[in-house]
């Protein structure tokens, strides 16, 4: 409220394009000042708190690390006592059988010689008993880093996520922040630590176990050999530095992107009644589409960076094994070195680099949580922004004086920024039992000052003068114009203020509420529903605050308690406010208080004070209940309902399947033609004989980091632009659907959908379309290679393969029982949870339940991260047994060796073949555990998409229509039904009105009004009947012909659409409507109709296309027309006045008015008006018709209101309810 104004280096918009906006660093989300985007500011000095790299730094991490070096000890043992038992088995067959001819060796590899039969070799039992041992090591260690890391994860998002969320409750104000940005940074932002904890500290622990320990294995066994592991070693972290420098600011900038889209997107879905009741949804998807591309190629540029220092570690490991493979194969030939000592090198070389390589790997995959810790830890280093009110306190306020009034202001101004005084000397004193009524014009300060005493006006938002003497916080509570829930029903929403079942039922019943209603989605509510829930809360906040028992009065602030009310609960609500001062609200024992009421409502403002009269026991009417609820169950969507969502036609996605299978055939091909020439060479062949397979070697040492790349860039690209099409096609439906856009045009559901559901999709779709069938196809390849090459061994091999095929996803899915879906559903949910508490954020701290909705969060949280636990072992289980499977198989072909004779370069072929199948498996168990999540986010998302294609309102009209006037419109005997509903909403309705004329619409909550504006606006189809809009032609037409018996009332009995009409055998037809052409003559400015965080301007041109935007003087007119002309031009800024998130800046009244002005230029024939006077004083209102009127001039105006005497003059009154009907002026 008011008319503080903007920094002037806020960057203003000339017309609203709300996906495009400016950059992070220069958009200043609260209206008053550059304080910085939520969680991107800077500390005192300057600076951000800097990375540490990989290493931990908060507590939590760091005891994660001693059992993480513990694991990493198990995988340092297990790999030496399994390359110890390879060697010796490899080594004992090597020795027994006779020296090839080496004279053809790409012959002897390719054919290799017939096998000798059983062999005998010394100590097997021994080596099959190491092996095993290692083995079990091995997949211990895998098993239980996982299930640590994800645990310690969830805590440390928990605990920065609760600093977060309790620094913006505590800096909650009125004029407010988008939620958007700090919501996803604590839930989506934050997830990323699960592979930190997951991944980064389990290879920051390996990386300081694994290689030396190993290394010092190989200085025991080879000195040469460790020494040229320890040179080639450093370039790993090496280049992870240099190419870590050069991603990180990249990184931060998509970060910051991600932040800035959700932002938009829940504006654009919070706006979304508006943007339909406009016709331009199409307008802002194209938008939409525009910003998802630049998203998307922003973060293809970013992830080509960060997967160049993949390629750069993968080719540098890769060809580090290749060279120390050679160099062993070369001293063999030269007679230096011992076939034992080579191979127990070989098989360990790889894994000397791999912790590294996969801490530079998970490090750069855990770049977007690293920025959005460093946001949060920015956010908690800013310093606290204070309540102006402490400024104003009297010296004497720390007493309490029952002499004293319970408040009182003397001289009181206040200010917004460096703009005029919004109140200038208010003098006033309220003592307790009293009630005073602040009942100026709109925009006069009345919900200022409330925002003042109640602590949501901040010191660097205005500037105050005066005194005030106030109770402290804890003693003041508030009911604002637009109240908002922190728990998803209102049953939990009194349970979070505190209330008991039976003072619950006792608040209920007090502002007239049934108590059934309390369970319902407070999404569902209507805004007269939820003003009446709001003051439940506040009665049952009262009844907690008597338990004090320090006698002391509270002040009750309450900003237009009777707005969007019908006279009845309008009158309810203010016979309780008599019964709150008197302490006689039965079920409650409520402390002494003292009222301070901002409202329009002259019953209210007549005497100022609540009305005298005695409260009568009357029943709830059952008119007050609200409107019907149609059952929102949906039948889950089967399998080829999610199956039809996924990118089955993107050929970049098959073309990552190419890649992957490349990849896992260069990493086996690599480790068995390493093996292969190792054995080769300790037959010491000449060395000429070798240089094919050496060449071959270090060409599979690249070609797996090259089809590494192209797979994971092929891969995401195609997700991303998967993921930016389905975005657009559930925005697309979310206008064509009355219940999707009702349930999902607030911002939690948005996010939710939008970005939550849509990102879980897009980040599994490339875990299971890839990498299974990618998997399999590699592990056909090689275990066909296997089979050519070594039989016998392929024989005791691939049985054992084959059963970890199966045995990996079966036991990930088993112990994960669907806990990887049930995860990703508590991301969506937590999304939606935490979204909500931002939102709430001024109601919760103005009335003392900040550290309750917090302690409610963080049980939710607990309760939510049950799944992702479990999801967690599951996921060990996996890599465990792919750990097992592969040694195992390994074992068992070293085994088959000996028994069947197989030459010793083939055996050893085959058995690092098999070492190597650890990867393709491991896939397998990870595409197993995203299965589920594939499932339920397709099953979230499909309903949405369900039914036809919607004809984008976006689209332009046919020129057969573009200069149509609308000049009838028509309804004949029309009956609405709501989806799932089991009665129609109302029935046998007949309207007229030909252009000009104004309809009234009344009728007590519950009785279909929102439904016929729902109908009208070509939402909701009529189940019965006719809706038509005629031209003059038309309706002549029309009028000149009888009605026709299907035309006249009560000549088909009414049932839902598709039923079978009883006697008939046939299904009932859902009614005509006009045509998408037509329909776009309508314009709607529905309740509470969103304010964009835009100018005055740039609000007003969204009600036109681009190309026929409203000029100057247009928009002064409808401004003018409304009654805004006078608060216009106290504007510096004029038409380029910002007016805040959700139009704070402004008044309730002043907020109305600007809707309203902007549904006059969308220049549509029919105008329907829901409630457009809520906010405004009854002159106000009237005077506000009387512009509408002058301004609206010929066109059909349907307005709806709970105020009769509103709609009294009107042309056409319709009474809905019981037995509705309508008569003419």
């Amino acid at each position: 409220m008011g008319d503080g104004r903007l920094r002037a280096d806020r960057p203003g918009l000339h017309r609203l394009v709300l996906l495009d906006l400016p950059p992070p660093h220069r958009r200043h989300p609260h209206p008053h000042g550059p304080r910085g985007p939520p969680g991107v500011s800077r500390p005192d000095d300057g600076r951000a708190p800097r990375s540490s790299g990989p290493l931990p730094r908060d507590s939590a991490s760091r005891r994660l690390l001693v059992p993480l070096l513990g694991c990493a000890v198990l995988r340092a043992g297990g790999w030496i006592l399994l390359a110890e038992a390879l060697t010796r088995l490899l080594t004992g067959l090597a020795a027994a059988l006779p020296v090839p001819d080496a004279s053809d060796l790409l012959d002897l590899l390719l054919r290799p010689p017939a096998p000798a039969g059983p062999v005998e070799a010394d100590q097997v039992g021994l080596a099959l008993l190491l092996g095993a041992a290692g083995t079990l090591l091995r997949a211990a260690a895998e098993a239980i880093a996982p299930a640590l890391g994800r645990r310690t994860s969830l805590q440390v998002q928990a605990d920065l996520r609760r600093a977060l969320l309790r620094r913006r409750l505590d800096e909650a104000d009125a004029l407010g922040e988008d939620v958007g940005p700090d919501a996803v940074v604590a839930t989506r932002g934050l997830e990323g630590l699960d592979d930190y904890h997951a991944r980064v500290l389990p290879a920051l622990a390996a990386a300081a176990v694994v290689p030396p320990a190993l290394i010092g294995w190989a200085l025991l066994r080879d000195p040469l050999s460790a020494l040229l592991l320890l040179l080639t070693l450093p370039l790993v972290p090496l280049f992870m530095v240099l190419i870590g420098r050069h991603t990180a600011e990249r990184i931060a900038d998509s970060a910051a992107g991600l932040a800035r889209l959700s932002s938009q997107l829940a504006e654009l879905a919070r706006g979304l009644p508006v943007l339909v009741g406009l016709h331009r949804a199409g307008v802002q998807r194209r938008s939409l589409e525009r910003v998802s591309e630049r998203h998307r190629a922003a973060t293809m540029g970013t992830l080509r960076t960060a997967f160049v220092s993949g390629l750069a570690l993968e080719l540098i490991a890769s060809l580090s094994v290749a060279v120390v493979a050679v160099v062993i194969g070369v001293r063999l030939v030269s007679g230096s070195l011992g076939l034992a000592e080579g191979l127990v090198v070989l098989v360990m070389a790889a894994e000397v680099y791999l912790p590294l390589r996969d801490l530079g790997a998970a490090f750069h995959a855990t770049e977007d949580a690293e920025a959005a810790r460093e946001r949060i830890d920015a956010r908690l280093h800013e310093p606290l922004r204070v309540p102006a009110l402490d400024r104003l306190r009297r010296a004497d306020d720390a007493g309490e004086d029952p002499a004293q009034p319970v408040l009182s202001l003397d001289g009181l101004r206040i200010a917004y920024g460096a703009g005029p005084w919004v109140v200038d000397g208010l003098d006033l004193s309220v003592p307790a039992g009293e009630a005073r009524v602040l009942s100026t014009g709109s925009g006069t300060g009345k919900s200022t000052v409330l925002h003042l005493l109640a602590g949501l006006l901040r010191d660097d938002d205005v500037r105050v003068a005066g005194t005030v003497r106030a109770p402290e916080p804890g003693r003041v509570l508030w009911l604002g114009q637009h109240p908002e829930f922190a728990a998803p029903t209102g049953a939990e929403e009194l349970a979070l203020a505190g209330a008991d079942p039976v003072q619950a039922r006792s608040a209920l019943e007090a502002v007239g509420l049934r108590a059934d209603l309390a369970e319902r989605p407070v999404d569902d509510l209507s805004p007269g529903e939820r003003r009446r829930l709001a003051l439940a809360r506040l009665l049952a906040r009262l009844a907690q605050t008597d338990d004090d028992a320090d006698g002391a009065p509270r002040l009750v602030l309450l900003d237009e308690p009777t707005a969007h009310l019908d006279e009845t609960a309008a009158d309810r609500v203010r016979r309780l406010l008599l019964t709150i001062r008197t302490d006689r609200v039965p079920g409650l024992s409520l402390p002494p208080v003292a009222l301070l009421i901002a409202s329009h409502d002259p019953a209210l403002a007549g005497s100022g004070r609540p009305p005298t009269a005695a409260v009568a026991d009357a029943g709830i009417d059952a008119a007050d209940t609200g409107p019907p609820v149609a059952s929102t169950a949906q039948r889950v969507p089967r399998g080829r309902h999610v199956l039809r969502l996924l990118p089955w036609g993107a050929r970049r996605l098959w073309a990552s399947v190419g890649w992957a299978v490349g990849t896992h055939l260069s990493a086996a091909l690599l480790a068995g033609l390493s093996g292969w020439l190792i054995v080769m060479a300790a037959y010491q062949p000449p060395i000429l004989y070798l240089l094919a397979v050496i060449v071959l070697v270090r060409a599979f040492g690249v070609s797996r980091g090259v089809c590494r790349y192209l797979e994971r860039l092929s891969a995401h690209d195609a997700v991303l632009a998967w993921a930016g099409r389905l975005r657009l096609r559930i925005w697309d439906r979310l206008g064509a659907d009355p219940a999707a856009f009702r349930r999902l045009s607030r911002a939690d559901g948005a996010l939710s959908a939008l970005v939550a559901d849509v990102d879980a999709l897009r980040d599994a779709v490339p875990r299971v379309l890839v990498p299974v069938p990618a998997a399999l196809l590699a592990w056909a390849v090689t275990a066909a290679i296997v089979a050519v090459l070594a039989p016998g061994p392929a024989a005791a091999a691939l049985p054992v393969a084959a059963a970890g095929l199966v045995l990996v996803p079966a036991a990930v899915l088993l112990v994960d029982r669907a806990a990887s879906g049930a995860a990703a559903t508590r991301r969506s949910a937590l999304l939606g949870h935490v979204t909500r508490l931002l939102q709430a954020a001024a109601d919760l701290h103005a009335n003392g339940l900040a550290e309750r909705a917090l302690q409610r969060l963080d049980r939710t949280a607990e309760q939510l991260d049950a799944p992702a636990r479990r999801a967690s072992r599951a996921a060990g289980l996996g890599a465990a047994l792919a750990v097992a499977a592969s040694s195992a198989s390994a074992l068992a072909a070293a085994q088959a060796a000996l028994d069947t004779g197989t030459a010793a370069p083939a055996a050893a072929l085959a058995v690092l073949i098999a070492l190597s199948w650890a990867e393709p498996l491991a896939a397998l168990g990870t595409a197993a555990a995203q299965l589920p999540v594939l499932r339920d986010r397709g099953r979230a998302v499909a309903p949405l998409l369900a039914g036809p294609e919607p004809t984008g309102s976006g689209r332009p009209t046919s020129a057969a229509e573009a200069d149509t006037v609308v000049e009838t419109l028509l309804l004949e005997d029309a009956a609405a039904w709501h989806p799932g509903a089991q009665e129609p909403v109302w029935t046998g309705l007949d309207l007229r009105a030909r252009r000009g004329e104004r309809i009234g619409v009344v009728g007590p909550s519950g009785s279909g009004k929102s439904t016929l504006l729902s109908v009208l606006l070509g939402l909701l189809p009529p189940a019965q009947g006719r809706y038509a809009l005629l031209t003059a032609a038309e309706s002549e037409e029309v009028e000149s012909k009888e009605a026709g018996p299907e035309l006249g009332p009560g000549t088909a009995p009414v049932c839902r659409p598709g039923a079978e009409v009883a006697g008939t055998g046939r299904r009932a037809e859902a009614g005509t409507r006009p045509s998408a052409d037509r329909l776009r003559r309508v314009a709607w400015t529905p309740q509470d109709a969103l304010v964009f965080d835009s100018t005055v301007r740039g609000n007003l041109a969204l009600s036109r296309d681009p190309q026929q935007a409203p000029d100057e003087e247009e928009l002064t007119d409808a401004l003018r027309r409304v009654g805004l002309d006078g608060w216009l031009a106290a504007q510096p800024d004029g038409l380029d006045t910002r007016v805040g998130p959700g139009g704070r800046r402004l008044s309730g009244g002043q907020r109305q008015r600007l809707a309203v002005a902007r549904a006059l230029l969308a220049g549509a024939d029919v105008v329907l008006l829901d409630e457009p006077t809520a906010h405004l004083g009854r002159d106000e209102g009237h005077a506000l018709m009387q512009d509408l009127v002058a301004g609206l001039g010929a066109r059909i105006t349907v307005t709806v209101t709970h105020d009769e005497a509103l709609v009294a003059d009107a042309d056409v009154v319709l009474r809905l309810g019981a037995e509705h009907g309508h008569r003419r002026r």
